[in-house]
């Protein structure tokens, strides 16, 4: 039944954008024009559900800048209410921020091409915004030992 359901939602959004998808596999990756991935749904977790995950930038390389943006991310992930139950999160193995909800496999198909489109938009206002984040001026030194023990301070302000 699992497949079934997540195949009818794949096809309605399929219809819905107007391009082929193929859900057999249990993950879709749509993609933008420039080849990046704009969002991937895929079966699960467990068998009565389907995860939307939207990536809308990439870390920098730099701490400080990365560090700022996701506690740019954690500030807005508090306010549960105004997400409409979509989590923030960084994924630091591919060097991505994301935006993910997990949507039932029992969903109607109308409200589940809005959530799709809701995530899509607030990935693309989420992408503007961490773009504007600016870390914070770090102090020179900070109580307690660095990360790892490196004899680095640091100190992660919210």
């Amino acid at each position: 039944m699992e497949q079934r359901d997540f195949g009818r939602l794949i096809e309605a959004l399929s219809g819905h954008i107007r391009q082929g998808l193929d859900a057999s596999s249990g993950t879709v990756v749509l993609a933008r024009g420039d080849k990046s991935v704009a969002m991937i749904i895929e079966a699960g977790p467990g068998p009565e559900a389907c995860t939307a995950i939207a990536p809308f930038g990439r870390l920098s390389g730099n701490r400080d800048l990365d560090t700022a943006r996701a506690v740019a991310l954690l500030k807005l992930n508090a306010d549960r209410e105004a997400l409409g139950g979509i989590v923030l999160s960084v994924d630091s193995a591919r060097g991505v921020f994301l935006a993910l909800e997990t949507l039932p496999l029992s969903i109607n198909v109308i409200t589940f091409l809005q959530r799709i489109e809701a995530l899509c938009g607030l990935a693309q206002g989420l992408a503007l915004h961490i773009a504007t984040v600016e870390p914070e001026e770090m102090p020179a030194s900070a109580p307690g030992p660095g990360p790892a023990g490196h004899g680095e301070d640091w100190v992660l302000r919210i």
